[in-house]
């Protein structure tokens, strides 16, 4: 009877060991402490060894978060800069005729090339000029005066003391006739010291004259083709009043070739009386224009 109970006292023995190490990991859990698992940790489960749960070491270390240190950044105080002020430089200087002598009564221009703004001035009685404030940059400097040929250049003002002389040529353009400008009578030169050379004025111009100015003949073939056209020539009255040259203005177009032989041919034979320039005759350059019309 022994032998035939045996397997059965084995199968409620072996049964009631499970049953005792499943009730044991019940309370082994309910017993342990809450956990948070954590991404970064690894998944550690309890061991049981004798029906006694056993922890790894990694689960003994505190399961909370790691703290993120916060770190300060000091950002420092942007320094607004102050205006921008505009630098001022100034310009003076002379203005001579082409025999060397002062001229009054000019006037001085400077034009801004960036926002064409003017500045005028007019050279006193020793021919001089003066901007004492203007502002730094690029300007288109003229000198002007009837019977003078416009003085035109550009400076660039600087943070100083310019000084921009300007020297004047006579010049002319007529359609075969002279105006005559009528000279001025300067002031009074200032008296100067004694260590001072005298300033000669100068200013005091007279156009030359067209005395003997032959009318050219109209060419014949011009003439069977109805060419009508205006021949603009450049010549230089010599200090005799003779026509010294003649050539063709570069802003002459395409006109009729016998047109403009007969204009130059007749202009050769022209007499002035000569441009006087400070009671001196001298050599003056002179636009022609010839029309060439038919009624």
């Amino acid at each position: 009877m022994i032998m035939n109970h045996r397997p059965s006292l084995l199968r409620r023995s072996w049964l009631g060991q499970v049953l005792r190490a499943a009730a044991l990991c019940t309370l082994a859990l309910l017993l342990l402490p809450e956990r948070v698992i954590l991404p970064e940790s690894p998944l550690a489960l309890p061991v049981l060894v004798a029906a006694v749960p056993e922890m790894p070491a990694a689960q003994e270390t505190a399961t909370q978060a790691p703290s993120i240190p916060v770190v300060a950044i000091a950002v420092a105080p942007v320094a607004v800069p102050p205006p921008v002020q505009a630098e001022i430089g100034s310009v003076s200087g002379t203005v001579l005729d082409q025999s060397g002598a002062v001229v009054p009564g000019v006037t001085v221009t400077l034009r801004s090339t960036i926002d064409g703004s003017t500045l005028p001035a007019v050279t006193n009685a020793r021919g001089a000029y003066t901007f004492p404030r203007v502002n730094v940059g690029q300007y288109r400097f003229e000198a002007f005066l009837p019977g003078f040929l416009r003085h035109s250049r550009e400076v660039f003002v600087r943070a100083q003391a310019e000084v921009h002389d300007a020297v004047l040529h006579l010049g002319f353009e007529t359609q075969l006739e002279v105006s005559v400008a009528a000279p001025q009578t300067p002031p009074a030169p200032a008296t100067a010291a004694p260590t001072q050379r005298p300033i000669r004025v100068g200013g005091d111009i007279a156009a030359p004259n067209l005395i003997y100015a032959p009318k050219p003949v109209y060419p014949a073939g011009a003439f069977a083709k109805l060419a009508q056209d205006s021949v603009k020539l450049d010549a230089v009255i010599g200090k005799d009043g003779t026509v010294q040259s003649v050539v063709v203005n570069p802003a002459q177009g395409g006109s009729n070739f016998e047109l403009i032989h007969a204009a130059v041919d007749a202009v050769k034979l022209w007499r002035y009386r000569p441009a006087m320039l400070n009671g001196a005759p001298i050599e003056v350059p002179m636009t022609i224009t010839v029309n060439f019309t038919m009624q």
